[in-house]
């Protein structure tokens, strides 16, 4: 009976605790040769946090930076992984009060002009097909890849990056994603 009482009071607290909101749920992430296999492609879900705070430092004309990372490591018995490769992309978005929209960009690119901040970061949070090309001489083996997107709290402006350091509504931390990459060997690819 004590047992029972003891088991009912943990799954009370367990649901009454708060769950950490994180950029990495969703979709698991999905990462596979391109056709021509000169190329790898990343698909990934992601579920951004819109807390009240950072829609209002948005919808005031401050533009925000998200910075998607990718990294492939090679696992090491006798360490920690190596890092082989990284690769970053960085999206900017900012309200246009004059224009009353949204408009998500990123270099090289043509912005995108949308009504609302959910519609803005639709781009963003569904990643599909980002090409990525690995370098010619990695060995062929398993590796592990890892992706996360953040928010770049550097490219705020001062007052609001002093700020983002004690609120945590401003800074969501992000964690990263893990999933297994095997690159075929030279020999098994012809």
């Amino acid at each position: 009976m004590v047992r029972l009482i003891l088991i009912a009071c943990l799954l009370c607290a367990a649901a009454l605790m708060p769950q950490r909101a994180g950029w990495a749920q969703g979709a698991p992430a999905h990462f596979e040769p391109s056709v021509d296999g000169t190329r790898w492609l990343l698909s990934v879900d992601f579920e951004p946090p819109l807390t009240a705070r950072l829609e209002e430092v948005a919808s005031r004309g401050i533009p925000l930076h998200f910075t998607l990372e990718f990294e492939l490591l090679r696992p090491r018995w006798y360490w920690w992984p190596e890092s082989v490769f990284e690769h970053a992309v960085t999206w900017r978005l900012a309200y246009h009060p004059l224009t009353g929209d949204y408009r998500l960009g990123r270099e090289g690119v043509v912005s995108q002009s949308f009504a609302r901040l959910e519609d803005a970061l639709a781009p963003i949070v569904q990643l599909r097909n980002w090409r990525i090309e690995l370098p010619l001489d990695l060995a062929g083996g398993a590796y592990v890849g890892q992706v996360r997107l953040r928010l770049d709290s550097g490219q705020l402006p001062r007052p609001v990056r002093i700020d983002a350091l004690t609120n945590r509504e401003l800074y969501p931390q992000a964690e990263w994603k893990k999933f297994p990459v095997n690159i075929p060997t030279k020999t098994s690819a012809q």
